[in-house]
């Protein structure tokens, strides 16, 4: 689902294991040192709720065994609306 947005270089996982991977904008890898992405999505995350193991710039999830297809909804969309204004923070 998130392959396609600007700021994922790419997204992995397997099973409830999963992972993105934040890239700088396109042009403006220089300006960000690493790790910088990564804390910065990571603050949008916990405006939305959703707490991440951020890894540098690789944002890992691995909510428990018992979630259901809804909270997995939630999860897909406060991922999809942090990006999101992460992108028009950066963008700013």
């Amino acid at each position: 689902k998130f392959t396609g947005h600007p700021l994922v270089g790419e997204a992995r996982g397997v099973g409830l294991i999963a992972a993105l991977e934040i890239v700088a904008p396109e042009g403006r890898a220089e300006e960000f040192a690493p790790g910088k992405l990564g804390a910065g999505l990571g603050a949008h995350f916990l405006k939305n709720g959703l707490i991440s193991r951020n890894m540098t710039d690789a944002m890992a999830f691995c909510p428990p065994m018992i979630i259901t297809p809804t909270q997995v909804t939630e999860i897909l969309s406060a991922v999809e609306k942090s990006l999101d204004a992460f992108q028009a923070e950066l963008a700013a």
